[in-house]
């Protein structure tokens, strides 16, 4: 492995250790691995090889030769020679490898003392046309022109296809690097952005991306080609240029997809399963009763709830409520019924309750009936000023019609307060009352013969797409842990315990996660998160899965500009008969 790594191995942007666009097992190496080595082994240079150099001379061409890893000022590292730029050196000795990328051909050339280099450059002609050309020396001057013009145009035709490439490559290796320090960025736009509108002037957005990305980028070239600045206003809105790259899980035979679903519901199913009645439930959001749920109380409530993520988790959901939820006027607040809407996380789309044979008729019934709910309570807020949720939101207006009916003021609705409620609705009228009935018995998720206000939203509530940014926000940290962090840890692991066997048993993929996400402190998956992972693995016949299928489905992507497959991310589908 060290032979296999020192060969592919390649230097990056990228600080530690990453996976590498060449694929396979291979890895790339940032400046810090590069400085810890050299202090290490009391060197001051690294020469490597086996890369062709992405480097161009002043006329366009690709070097034989390029720096990388810059030496600062307060590096560890003292340089070699004098104006040495960088701690690694790649050199190329092939001119225009495999006959495509019209590259110069690069050597190091040590004259006396090893401070004394010089990087010497060529470009080889082939040999088959050279031994024509000493055959046919009567022609060779007009054969000779002819040819030099002939790979004067075969060379920039191909520059320009190699620095394509290299464009290319260049950008993938962007899109990771945004992702992979997307917070960070975040908090740096956040903290220069005085009016906290989520709009910067172009140089700050280069500013923060030279920052916290590398200052080794074209920032007025990439400000260009990302085309981040609006053409109306002229300014960058940083949370759209940072939610374009994302990263996603895509098996390409559609496995282990139900890890998507199971790991947003667990807040909203929380406070679902305790029953909690509507008042309860109020106190537990609004610690100070103000009706609104400050990003303190947001933080504490889901920390108290056993949510199953970790701090950095919660922290950065919080930035998301902060960006895309809080509501003017309230000093960086939320309204009660608005975290609500948002905390669901497509819950009742997702885990509709199963219907019996005497119900079947009740789950498509309900739209209609939430439907009339919200007419109703449309027409009843024109006509008054004293609506409990001042609100035009669909679940403001079935919270009101909750309270409106639940006449012991007990925070839940008796069956008896739940029948007259129904009746009062358009679709209800003409429903006999064992009907009724069998509406309020599916309604009840727990079976206690009584409705608490999470089973009423459960049952009526409309989908919007409010809750998407929590759910994706989750579930871009869980990927981005499995992705930079644990995927190479993983394979390595793998491969000790499994040698060449690919296919392993979920249990030994459990214990894998769990002893890399132990050797971080704190670690940066919870124990609901893991158990999650391993539940919705998808096995062959044999019980076992392909670690190596699975930990290579996560992709980054930029999707205002990536070609993606225009079909949404099934969940798994469980038909109950």
């Amino acid at each position: 492995m060290i032979f296999y790594d020192m060969l592919w191995s390649d230097p990056s942007n990228l600080s530690g250790v990453q996976p590498n666009p060449r694929g396979g097992e291979t890895i790339t190496f940032g400046p810090d691995v590069t400085q810890k080595f050299l202090v290490m082994n009391k060197l001051k240079l690294l020469i490597r090889s086996h890369q062709v150099p992405d480097s161009l001379d002043e006329a366009g061409f690709p070097r034989g030769f390029a720096w990388h890893h810059h030496i600062h000022n307060d590096a560890k590292t003292q340089p070699l020679c004098p104006n040495q730029p960088g701690m690694c050196l790649t050199v190329f000795s092939a001119s225009n490898y495999v006959g495509t990328n019209a590259n110069m051909g690069g050597v190091v050339v040590f004259k006396g003392a090893v401070e004394n280099l010089e990087i010497m450059e060529h470009y080889a002609q082939d040999v088959g046309y050279l031994h024509e050309v000493e055959r046919e020396t009567k022609e060779a001057t007009a054969h000779v022109r002819t040819v030099a013009m002939h790979e004067k145009e075969c060379r920039e035709r191909m520059m320009k296809s190699a620095a394509g490439l290299m464009e290319s490559q260049a950008l993938e290796e962007l899109k990771s690097l945004i992702v992979h320090k997307k917070h960070e960025l975040f908090d740096w736009f956040w903290a220069v952005d005085n009016d906290k509108d989520l709009h910067l002037k172009p140089e700050l957005w280069r500013e923060g991306c030279s920052e916290i990305l590398s200052d080794s980028l074209p920032w007025d070239e990439l400000q260009e080609k990302l085309q981040v600045v609006d053409k109306s206003s002229g300014l960058v809105r940083y949370t759209s240029f940072l939610s374009r790259f994302q990263i996603r899980f895509r098996n390409k035979l559609g496995l282990h997809a139900g890890f998507r679903r199971a790991i947003t519901d667990r807040c909203y199913e929380m406070l679902l399963i305790a029953d909690l009645s509507m008042r309860e439930t109020f106190a537990v959001l609004d610690r100070n009763d103000d009706g609104l749920v400050s990003l303190r109380e947001f933080q504490e409530v889901l920390s108290s709830l056993g949510t199953g993520m970790t701090k950095p988790q919660l922290d950065a959901l919080m930035k998301t409520i902060a960006v895309h939820g809080c509501h003017p006027g309230t000093g960086g607040k939320l309204r009660i019924e608005d975290f609500l809407s948002r905390l669901q996380l497509k819950y009742s789309a997702t885990h509709a309750k199963v219907a019996s044979k005497e119900q079947n008729w009740v789950p498509q019934f309900l739209c209609k009936v939430a439907k009339d709910i919200i007419v109703q309570q449309q027409k009843k807020q024109t006509q008054s000023e004293d609506m409990v949720l001042q609100s035009n939101s669909a679940i403001a207006f079935l919270t009101e019609f909750f309270n409106s009916y639940d006449l012991d003021k007990s925070g839940y609705l008796e069956q008896s307060e739940y029948l007259l409620a129904l009746k009062t609705l358009p679709s209800c009228k003409s429903l006999s009352p064992e009907k009724l009935e069998l509406i309020g018995n599916y309604c009840d998720v727990v079976g206690n013969g009584r409705i608490n206000y999470l089973e009423f939203l459960h049952a009526f509530h409309i989908e919007e797409s409010s809750g998407s940014e929590l759910s994706e926000d989750i579930l871009e940290q869980v990927y981005r842990v499995m992705h930079f962090e644990f995927t190479q840890p993983m394979k390595r692991a793998f491969l000790a315990l499994e040698g060449e066997n690919d296919r392993v048993t979920p249990e030994r993929f459990e214990e894998v996660v769990k002893t890399v996400n132990n050797l971080s402190a704190p670690p940066p998956l919870s124990e609901p998160q893991i158990r999650c992972l391993i539940d919705t693995l998808s096995l062959g016949e044999d019980g076992k899965l392909d670690y190596t299928d699975y930990l290579s489905s996560f992709e980054i992507v930029d999707v205002l500009f990536d070609e993606v497959l225009a079909v949404d991310e099934k969940e798994d589908e469980v038909t109950v008969e």
